[in-house]
């Protein structure tokens, strides 16, 4: 019996991570308003010269506004936490522990306390569940992935680079700019009598804010919940910094910074093509990226090949695989063989038994 396993729950063989965020309370919410109300954005115009200047006053200031306004507040993250496990039913659970300690005071109170928590519980899952129902009835991939994942609980391994080289950060810099270390063209300005390509209105810039989803920051650390909250105080100087982007023919400096991050492709990187690297761009970038994203797209042809999935909105390599597994398994229900030919960079044809890549 001495040498048997004894098991340990997770949440006690994982120690709980720490993490500090953001509070938006209300008065915070309502200071944060007030301080982007009370600002004349022309101001900066006479402390700035051109449009990078003019852009990174604007930006620290958005940033010293959201430090200024917004208290920060530590959370502790448990590794037992599920999915379906919210506010709702952890302040329940407080409300049974509280009621638990006073539990031969007020023994009515325990019962009742129990009571909400288990229907809290049940509703919190239900919830849940169809919340991963309903992912199987739209066609965002990315969201039917990863329910797949959570559902069968498969978490891929994590690739942890084991290095002691104090050089390997300058060494990765240098490497990823290799590219743009040699060149050294400008790109020729526009002519004053020469109109830009198409003008930016507040209510893009206001409707673009509104779409954004909660990602990670770029390095001037403007987070994307703070854009849409007060995207109605923002849009005009944003508005008035991507038509003056359009206008010169710039982009701004603070808008092309981003955060390398290399990702080891396997265990023992050797050299360094073994990272993979991730960049983190400038929110506000990504929201300038969409609008000539958008009148670049109005010059494409419509009849585009519906087995095209590179470069394209809501279609991913996952969708060619179900597409070609489908297809298989009707030919599969005629025939008793299969022939396939993979090629690259050419779409996908059908012919007969045989599949072309």
């Amino acid at each position: 019996m001495d040498n048997c396993m004894k098991y340990i729950q997770k949440v006690k063989r994982s120690k709980p991570v720490t993490q500090t965020i953001l509070s938006w309370t209300d008065s915070a919410v309502e200071a944060l308003q007030d301080c982007f109300e009370q600002i004349d954005w022309t101001t900066f115009l006479d402390q700035s010269t051109n449009l990078h200047e003019y852009s990174e006053i604007v930006c620290d200031y958005i940033k010293f506004c959201e430090n200024v306004c917004l208290p920060r507040k530590t959370i502790t993250l448990y590794a037992n936490n599920n999915a379906w496990f919210n506010k709702q039913v952890r302040r329940k659970l407080h409300e049974k522990d509280e009621a638990h300690r006073n539990r031969k005071m007020c023994p009515d109170l325990y019962k009742s306390a129990k009571t909400e928590l288990r229907k809290c519980i049940r509703d919190s899952k239900r919830r849940h569940r169809d919340k991963i129902r309903d992912s199987f009835n739209t066609r965002d991939s990315k969201k039917l992935w990863s329910n797949l994942n959570l559902i069968t609980q498969y978490k891929s391994a994590k690739q942890e680079a084991q290095c002691d080289d104090t050089t390997l950060p300058d060494r990765l810099n240098y490497f990823y700019a290799r590219f743009d270390r040699y060149n050294t063209t400008t790109p020729a300005p526009l002519s004053c009598d020469e109109d830009p390509p198409f003008v930016i209105t507040e209510h893009d810039v206001r409707c673009s804010l509104g779409k954004l989803r909660d990602k990670a920051a770029g390095p001037d650390n403007i987070k994307p919940r703070l854009l849409r909250n007060r995207r109605s105080q923002l849009a005009s100087v944003l508005c008035f910094i991507f038509n003056w982007s359009l206008e010169t023919s710039t982009v701004p400096i603070c808008f092309k910074r981003s955060t390398i991050i290399p990702v080891p492709k396997k265990s023992s990187s050797l050299n360094l093509n073994d990272y993979r690297p991730v960049a983190l761009t400038s929110v506000l970038m990504k929201c300038f990226e969409s609008f000539v994203l958008k009148y670049l797209n109005s010059f494409l042809p419509r009849d585009i090949d519906p087995f095209q999935f590179a470069y394209r909105c809501n279609r991913s390599i996952e969708d060619a695989i179900a597409i070609n597994y489908h297809d298989a398994t009707l030919v599969l229900s005629c025939t008793k063989s299969i022939f396939w030919t993979f090629k690259k960079n050419i779409p996908i044809r059908k012919s007969g038994w045989k599949y072309t890549f």
